[in-house]
């Protein structure tokens, strides 16, 4: 096998490669929350009941009460997030906003509020004829101590006695301990039940530090000192991302098969829905139908009515969500002039086209916007947005929104960053591809018949290990696989739009180049019909750097039959 320090070479190469980087770029969301671990200490607690600095929060005869919030006397962060204030409750356990006192201790993690909370003794507690609950500053930290608390619904006298502290200790370590007076606690006739341990904002994550649960009945033999992870990113929001194209419209008016939706007079109207000629997801999510409205909008959501002429940036909470605007605006279709129809090609791509738009607020030719949506079916799943420049007039009323939104109305893709300040057509076609998160691999375009895969872990930065296999081809023969930094156009003198059918080579076997040859390694597949190339990833590498790769076989000369693989982007990590 032909052997070079190929990632080096070819992620260098990635670097200054054109939209090679933003085209697999995913955003991150909220950062999950830190987890948290726990380690047993020995026993040390030491009582701040009595110190001349100590603040009492809650005094004798106290029940199901919050403290105010009260100013953190030191830097702490909670969950990988600085806190300002601090609040105590009676029941055990200390937060960072306002809320309710709650009796009833939760399992850990639970959606029931409350959330966001550090739990040394969280149970149903009262401070009784004589308990307290109390604060201090104590060599830089910040300790919580309930003194002499007691099980509800007894009374002093009644037999159980708790005495414990959450003692918060200062950024950057934004440690946490738990300590235990267990000379003094005693059981009664109201048996203890307690959460021990601390929970996030959602109530989705949290550490349960005995594994006890809501049923501790007795205080833990150690102290406790639980520290935090790293913040972790949140998960990737798959977003689309946009590549310009060259300018390629072809209007489709009176083509055969042309299927007019909209003709003039029409304002602020929506089709009727009409199911789509191929499989086709959105934002990841297969849809079935599709309806086209004249202000410029392909929408799959079908309670979609009338109006939305009012175009917004994006994303916008409001409707319309689940849509696709190659063109939003307050559009008009005028007497005489224009249309919105579709057509449907042989392979299967839906051509949405808007002819002879107006806007609303001009008269009939002063405004004129002529543009398209094609739709590519699964697995591509790709949306491409054509302009016919030759043909726009425009004025100052155009203000359009260009791009797309998810269902919640929550991600979307502001394909030219003007947000509704589009006031002319783009100087350039673009194509949508739904992004692919860093650090990992997808796949695309059908195998034919072998599949490709990976090997060695994800194709993280320093990964040595992470291979590109070959499963399902036939047995050993020739075998090379394909790098490149497209699967659009393979960028040659003249560039070449891909898939590229083998067929123009003289191969036979129906088989298409995914990718773009810019660099060939050359193998072998084994007895069983495998092969791997090692693609070790250095330490460094910039992450969402995508490169693309596809297996090509040589399974006969005489006739020339070159059967391959489906492609995969690789998204460095």
């Amino acid at each position: 096998m032909k052997r070079i320090p190929i990632l080096p070479v070819l992620l260098a190469s990635a670097l200054s490669a054109s939209g090679a980087a933003a085209q697999t770029a995913c955003s991150l969301g909220p950062p999950a929350p830190p987890a948290y671990g726990a380690v047993a200490t020995a026993p040390a607690f030491a009582s701040i009941l009595g110190s001349a600095t100590a603040v009492v929060l809650h005094g004798a005869g106290v029940d199901d009460t919050m403290s105010p919030v009260t100013p953190l006397p030191i830097a702490f962060s909670f969950m990988g997030i600085p806190r300002a204030g601090f609040t105590v409750d009676s029941n055990g356990n200390v937060r960072f906003a306002a809320g309710a006192s709650d009796f009833t201790n939760d399992p850990i993690p639970a959606a029931l509020t409350p959330n966001d909370y550090i739990a040394a003794w969280w149970d149903d507690l009262h401070t009784g004829l004589a308990g307290s609950v109390l604060y201090d500053v104590v060599g830089g930290s910040l300790v919580i101590e309930w003194n002499a608390v007691e099980h509800f619904p007894g009374s002093n006298g009644s037999g159980e006695s708790a005495t414990f502290q959450v003692v918060l200790n200062p950024s950057p370590a934004d440690t946490i301990d738990f300590h235990y007076d267990g000379a003094t606690f005693a059981a009664g006739v109201d048996p203890w039940s307690a959460t021990i341990g601390v929970e996030d904002g959602t109530g989705a994550t949290g550490l349960d530090v005995t594994g006890g649960a809501a049923a501790n009945a007795v205080f833990p033999a150690t102290d406790f000192t639980l520290a935090p992870g790293p913040v972790l990113p949140g998960p990737p929001v798959l977003n689309y991302v946009a590549t310009p194209l060259a300018p390629a419209f072809s209007s489709i008016s009176g083509a055969v098969g042309e299927v007019v939706l909209l003709l003039p007079v029409t304002d602020d109207t929506t089709s009727p829905a009409a199911a789509l000629p191929a499989p086709f997801s959105f934002y990841g999510v297969p849809k079935a139908a599709f309806q086209v409205n004249n202000n410029g909008w392909i929408a799959f959501d079908q309670a979609l009515g009338l109006g939305y002429f009012t175009n917004a940036a994006i994303p916008t909470a409001a409707a319309p969500n689940d849509v696709i605007f190659p063109w939003w605006d307050d559009n008009y279709l005028f007497a005489g002039v224009g249309s919105v129809s579709y057509l449907v090609t042989g392979g299967g791509d839906l051509i949405v086209q808007w002819t002879s738009e107006g806007h609303f607020a001009t008269v009939a030719g002063s405004h004129s916007a002529t543009y398209q949506a094609i739709l590519h079916p699964s697995p591509a799943d790709t949306i491409e947005f054509h302009y016919d420049a030759a043909s726009f007039v425009a004025g100052p009323s155009w203000t359009a929104t260009i791009g797309v939104e998810n269902a919640a109305g929550t991600v979307g893709l502001d394909v030219t960053g003007l947000g509704t300040l589009n006031t002319v057509l783009p100087a350039t076609d673009y194509l949508l591809d739904l992004c692919v998160p860093c650090g990992t691999t997808a796949s695309f375009g059908p195998p034919c018949p072998s599949t490709i895969g990976t090997a060695g872990g994800p194709p993280l930065a320093g990964n040595l290990g992470f291979a590109i296999t070959q499963a399902g081809a036939a047995p050993s023969v020739p075998s090379f696989l394909v790098l490149g930094f497209s699967n659009t156009t393979w960028v040659l003198p003249p560039a070449i739009p891909l898939p590229l059918p083998l067929f123009v080579f003289g191969a036979v076997g129906g088989c298409s180049l995914l990718v773009s040859a810019d660099i060939i390694l050359s193998t072998a597949t084994t007895p069983a019909g495998t092969s791997a190339v090692p693609i070790p990833i250095p330490p460094g590498t910039t992450p969402c750097i995508g490169v693309y790769f596809q297996w090509v076989n040589v399974t006969g000369i005489f006739p020339l039959t070159l059967p391959t693989s489906d492609g995969m982007l690789v998204a460095t990590g």
